[in-house]
């Protein structure tokens, strides 16, 4: 699912597929390839959809799977389809795409629970995860201020929200410049 503004603006004006304009030939492809899938910053992770309990349990460190990830990332969908770790981590339960935090997918994975939280900070060495991918209504901690999802939705909130980690404590700034710390 690609916004029409997209395809319409550049995509169309420069006949340039979509999917190219992220390639390794285009500036955004390269700037993107120059960054990490998950990097973990004063015992934060961050990463964009999530870290499910199956990296850990595959004994996965951040290094290893933003190494797998920037390798495969031009792999053909055929290659990608026969190649066991790539296929994981672009997967539903792969960082870009997992998230158990929020719901579950039948068929895919369960909801996460507390012990698996646990488990995967602990696994991961770090206090709290921030994952975006996922909209949530205001943005805000879950399971115990251990998660922190912050994909909310401007148009509707009529202005954006932003998660400030200062002092060792998390805080919600609302579009007023309003500061409420998340407890």
């Amino acid at each position: 699912y690609i916004n029409e503004k997209y395809l319409k603006g550049i995509c169309r004006k420069s006949r340039i597929g979509h999917k190219d304009l992220f390639g390794p030939d285009m500036e955004l492809g390269r700037w993107l390839r120059t960054k990490p899938t998950a990097i973990t910053i004063n015992d934060i992770l961050f990463v964009h959809g999530g870290l499910s309990s199956n990296l850990a349990n595959r004994e996965l460190t951040i290094g290893k799977i933003n190494q797998i990830t920037t390798e495969a990332l031009d792999l053909t969908s055929s290659r990608l389809s026969f190649s066991d770790m790539p296929k994981f981590l672009f997967g539903s339960l792969g960082p870009f795409w997992y998230r158990g935090y929020h719901y579950e997918m039948p068929n895919r994975y369960p909801m996460a629970t507390t012990e698996e939280i646990d488990d995967i900070l602990a696994y991961y060495e770090v206090q709290s995860i921030v994952v975006g991918h996922t909209e949530t209504d205001s943005l805000g901690g879950i399971f115990n201020n251990k998660i922190f999802p912050i994909d909310v939705p401007v148009d509707e909130l009529d202005g954006f929200q932003a998660l400030l980690w200062q002092q060792n404590a998390f805080y919600r700034v609302s579009s007023d410049g309003g500061l409420h710390k998340l407890d």
